[in-house]
């Protein structure tokens, strides 16, 4: 078994399993279909599926429920002999299911008809999960879960659908498990689980918080408790403003909890249309009002960009965790910092920026990359012109203009091919093929981020939160703590030319930045983009908008 008590959740691997069986017994009835879905560093990143030969007749509604013929499995193979790549694609990470007692009864039973031992390995059960989590949901059956979040499930009742469903329905407890109750690591995370759940407790409501607790709504939006002269003690914020305020009210609720409660005399909240608008209005409140049981030095979710250091005459890249207001461009942002560093692999084999640092640099002695073509070599004939060129097509490849960069990679290719240079043709292949995979992951906006002039739609529906970005400040559509801030007027300022006249940045400036980008990163279906340079006047750009 591996050793789980210091590996954080977001570096954990989990297989997520469901069968499609015969009945409902594991000593009674057989497995007729198996799917398993990997999630490695919080994404899904592989899969496993096959039909199973039961050996024994597909009852009528089983084949009603699940579509499975005595067709579908009569040339499948026994479990027998897809128990060993059934037990190296489960691996030694978290086997994880909606109801694991039933799968994991049924894959016990099978593996020891086959004869082989039953895997010792850490064991996650969503079901579990959600009644600790969600406990004002009236039903937390994987279809109402599936329903109450609007995760799309497709192929229902089929082994492979149901755990592909399952596992975004884990992604989404993990980001709620992390937020609301500070779960950090696999061990956390297990013994979260296996917490007897409770209802609130009505013993912990003082009379004077009843009245407000039942008023409580099920939408986002942030939250305070406050003591006897009103001061506040605590601010958070929720997807679910109810299930998160529930959750200060269980008996197993944390120490610090319970604490908060004890001294609390009122609770009180402010709904907003969506988690970002939530979670701005949250940073911004607890640093107004200095609440005594906050953290002030609040994490959110890392992001990273690719920085271009424009404070050197010949600019070079690299990738950060933070942007500034520092006289540097900052394209992104990207959700892991892999995903940035391929695009600077695929830039340094397509372009001809230098890569040295400073150090290197003022050496002035060239080097290997320059004789092969792949660095204007600024450091020996100073040609700024020829470098600006060259970075104006590095912008232009991380706005979403591929086209050159595979262009010139091919050609690179074919070059070495015919000269054969084999080895190095190949790796310009793997960088052809990582461009190719890396095109549906190109950043949130085609402009750099402390440049960008957009506005963007957060939400689905009417509940929807709009956002003007200009030039690094971020400017909030009937924002709940500031009504008057001019939404429209901003949109306007732009197309009069009058928005280079802002204001120095403040530190609320970055931080709503920071949150806005990281929050449209792990978001990004619920993210609309419309560029203000695309729109003649505020009033086309409105139409386009709200119509």
């Amino acid at each position: 078994m591996i050793n789980i008590q210091d590996i954080p959740i977001d570096r954990a691997e989990f297989a997520v399993l469901d069968f499609e069986t015969t009945g409902n017994s594991a000593k009674n009835s057989r497995v007729i279909e198996v799917g398993i879905v990997k999630i490695r560093e919080l994404e899904i990143y592989d899969t496993f599926q096959t039909f199973i030969n039961p050996q024994e007749p597909i009852p009528y509604f089983i084949t009603e429920l699940t579509g499975i013929t005595e067709n579908d499995v009569r040339d499948a193979p026994s479990f027998e002999d897809i128990t060993e790549p059934l037990i190296n694609f489960i691996g030694d990470g978290v086997l994880a299911a909606h109801n694991l007692a039933f799968d994991n009864s049924f894959l016990q039973q099978e593996l020891l008809r086959a004869g082989y031992e039953i895997p010792e390995v850490p064991k996650l059960c969503t079901l579990k999960l959600a009644r600790r989590l969600y406990p004002s949901l009236p039903s937390k059956s994987l279809s109402a879960l599936v329903e109450n979040f609007k995760i799309k499930h497709i192929n229902v009742h089929r082994a492979l659908g149901d755990a592909a469903v399952t596992a975004k329905l884990l992604l989404r407890m993990i980001e709620d498990m992390k937020q609301n109750f500070d779960v950090k690591n696999l061990a956390d995370m297990l013994k979260f689980q296996g917490v007897p759940v409770k209802t609130a407790n009505s013993g912990l409501l003082k009379k004077s918080v009843e009245g407000k607790y039942s008023q409580i709504p099920k939408s986002p939006g942030i939250y305070m408790f406050k003591d006897k002269a009103e001061n506040y003690l605590y601010i958070g914020k929720s997807k679910s403003l109810r299930d998160r305020i529930t959750g200060h009210f269980q008996e197993t609720s944390s120490r610090k909890s319970k604490k908060i409660i004890k001294n609390s005399s009122e609770i009180d909240f402010r709904e907003t249309n969506t988690e970002l608008t939530a979670l701005i209005a949250e940073a911004e409140t607890i640093k107004s009002e200095k609440p005594e049981y906050n953290s002030f030095l609040k994490k959110y979710s890392q992001t990273y960009f690719i920085k271009v250091n424009l404070n050197h005459k010949f600019p070079h890249l690299t990738t950060v965790s933070k942007i500034n207001y520092d006289g540097n461009d900052y394209f992104g942002p990207y959700p892991k910092r892999d995903i940035s560093g391929r695009l600077l692999e695929i830039i340094d084999r397509s372009f001809q920026l230098r890569e040295c640092n400073e150090k290197t640099f003022r050496k002035g002695n060239g080097c290997y990359l320059s004789e092969i073509g792949r660095c204007t070599a600024p450091c020996l004939n100073y040609d700024v012109d020829n470098y600006s060129r060259e970075l104006r097509l590095v912008y232009e490849f991380l706005e979403g203009q591929n086209n050159l960069a595979l262009e010139r990679m091919i050609g690179n290719m074919k070059k070495l091919s015919e000269e054969l240079k084999f080895e190095e043709a190949a790796q310009y292949r793997d960088t052809v093929n990582l461009l190719l995979k890396q095109l549906n992951k190109s950043a949130l906006l085609a402009e750099p981020v402390n440049l960008a002039n957009v506005l963007l739609k957060a939400g689905k529906g009417e509940k929807s939160d709009y956002l003007l970005l200009t030039k690094g400040r971020v400017v909030i559509k009937d924002f709940l703590l500031n009504k008057t801030e001019d939404f429209e007027q901003t949109a306007e300022d732009f197309y009069s030319g009058a928005i280079n006249l802002f204001h120095e940045y403040t530190p609320q400036d970055l931080e709503r930045l920071h949150i806005t980008m990281t929050w449209f990163t792990r978001n990004k279906e619920q993210v609309k983009v419309f560029y203000l340079k695309d729109y003649k006047n505020s009033s086309e750009l409105f139409r386009k908008v709200f119509t």
